[in-house]
């Protein structure tokens, strides 16, 4: 095996993978402060297989933030019905303050939303 070869790709992914959760955001973190040009994720929990998803509250303010993609992994592949996260992955545009206000919800259904989370994000 070459291992001159294999050491700068094991590097090369573990550099990514650091890269990616320094700029990923929880629940629990709901006040993220960003510099401005910088991409981020807010991952929250969710389960597809039960038809919920995250969905805008309150439209988000595109002054400040381009939301990029929403996707979705499921965690607990083992299990019929496991649950996993979705992503919500931003570049911040401009610097100041907004919110991004979602809510938990089967998009068929008229019925209140079951979870509704809120982030501050701070651009600088």
């Amino acid at each position: 095996m070459n291992f001159k070869v294999l050491i700068p790709f094991v590097l090369g992914v573990i550099f990514i993978i650091a890269c990616k959760e320094k700029n990923t955001f929880t629940v629990e973190q709901n006040k993220v402060t960003v510099k401005q040009g910088t991409e981020f994720t807010l991952k929250i929990e969710a389960n597809h297989s039960t038809g919920y998803k995250w969905m805008e509250q309150t439209t988000i303010d595109t002054n400040f933030l381009l939301l990029k993609l929403i996707d979705y992994e499921v965690t607990n592949k083992n299990v019929d019905g496991g649950g996993g996260y979705e992503y919500w992955h931003f570049k911040a545009l401009k610097e100041g303050e907004t919110e991004v206000k979602l809510k938990y919800v089967r998009p068929w259904e008229n019925d209140p939303p079951v979870k509704t989370v809120a982030f501050t994000i701070i651009v600088n």
